[in-house]
């Protein structure tokens, strides 16, 4: 991921505001908190290898 990222310049609004679209997105597809959490807690994880500091 930071390979990828990198140059890209990805700020934390950046990446919330994926997020958040991430999430409506899903809502909308009518798919269930369950899985929706367990994809954001993936992201979650890879935040600091895409935000760029």
């Amino acid at each position: 991921m930071i390979d990828t990222h990198a140059g890209m310049g990805v700020t934390e609004a950046d990446f919330n505001a994926i997020v958040e679209d991430m999430m409506a997105a899903m809502d909308k597809a009518g798919i269930p908190l369950g899985p929706q959490n367990r994809l954001l807690a993936r992201l979650a994880a890879l935040r600091g290898e895409i935000i760029e500091r």
